[in-house]
């Protein structure tokens, strides 16, 4: 892995400094951090104890497992050596993808997402041991239930963190792709009439536009070809994005579109994350149109080519950069 993202490095002409493996030591240390540490008494109990599973789950099972490797001989050994060679390369990978790479359109705090997906390949690792003991205690009845009701336990928790959080407990609300992401795509592109336009959004609507129409349009954007929605999240694109979210003021946009050479310019609000009355409130005056799905998504509508009415509800700093870009 390491080496196929050398040369996906060469390819996207980043640079790859040796140095960082010892200086960016701390980033690999920061993968095993507990992610669920809030400890508010509002939190019930279950939710402390499932999280607790969560986080100390590879540990519990690698302590299970390998004791039982040990009271094997012969071919089963020798295949169990092969296992753990293979747990220590692939945990040398990991040291090195979280420490040697800067990927160029990745946010910061999605950097490491490589390696965090070969840290769950490590913590499968035990399981074929755990299969091994459970033939182990084959001939006693007791233990065999017991562990039959572990892995029922272990599998039906994987089963629950296989979907997406949505507690206190957990850090960050991740949704999921919906019907409502589908539709918004759907909407944007039968609103648009066949004209060129860019899409700022969230990942999950990026997301379902791919699924639907692929990649279907790039524009040309700072030296750069970028999707037509907001897509990969540390490209230029998504920076406009992000522009929208913490800001108040939308006009900028304008200058979006002349940089791009379209028409329109759709902005895409879900309604399951809180936003700024006033940033809302900006969006609805200055669009040229509003698409609402359902109250669960709003859609709003900029044009490349503004009227004098809507230039006179602008707030008057508004006007003045609307002024200055065009």
């Amino acid at each position: 892995m390491p080496l196929l993202l050398i040369i996906y490095q060469q390819q996207a002409e980043s640079a790859v400094h040796l140095r960082s493996l010892g200086d960016n030591f701390l980033s690999f240390v920061s993968l095993f951090v507990n992610p669920f540490n809030n400890y508010h008494p509002s939190i019930r109990i279950e939710y402390h104890l499932i999280y607790l599973w969560r986080y100390w789950q590879p540990v519990l099972l690698t302590l299970i497992a390998y004791p039982i490797l040990l009271g094997y001989g012969g071919a089963q050994r020798s295949h169990g050596a092969v296992l753990i060679a293979f747990a220590a390369g692939l945990l040398g990978s990991i040291y090195v993808v979280s420490t040697l790479f800067v990927f160029k359109g990745i946010i910061s705090h999605e950097q490491h997402e490589f390696a965090l997906r070969l840290l769950q390949a490590l913590y499968i690792v035990p399981i074929p041991l755990l299969i091994l003991g459970l033939d182990h205690f084959q001939g006693r009845t007791v233990y065999r239930w017991l562990m039959l009701g572990g892995l029922c336990f272990a599998v039906t928790l994987s089963w629950y963190f296989s979907y997406p959080q949505f507690n206190a407990k957990f850090a960050y609300y991740s949704p999921s792709v919906s019907n409502y992401d589908l539709q918004a795509v759907q909407d944007i592109e039968a609103d648009s009439q066949g004209r060129p336009y860019l899409v700022l959004s969230n990942q999950m609507t990026s997301a379902a536009a791919l699924q639907e129409l692929g990649f279907a349009n790039y524009f040309s954007l700072f030296d750069e070809d970028v999707l037509w929605y907001a897509i990969p999240t540390g490209g230029p694109l998504y920076s406009y994005y992000m522009k929208i979210i913490y800001g108040d003021d939308p006009v900028f946009l304008l200058d979006l579109m002349n940089l791009t050479d379209t028409e329109y310019v759709y902005v895409v609000m879900p309604t399951y994350w809180s936003w700024s009355s006033d940033m809302l409130a900006n969006l609805e005056v200055q669009s040229r149109q509003r698409i609402l799905i359902d109250d669960k998504i709003i859609i709003y509508r900029f044009d490349r080519y503004v009227d004098a009415d809507l230039r006179l509800k602008l707030k008057p700093e508004s006007r003045l950069k609307l002024w200055w870009l065009c």
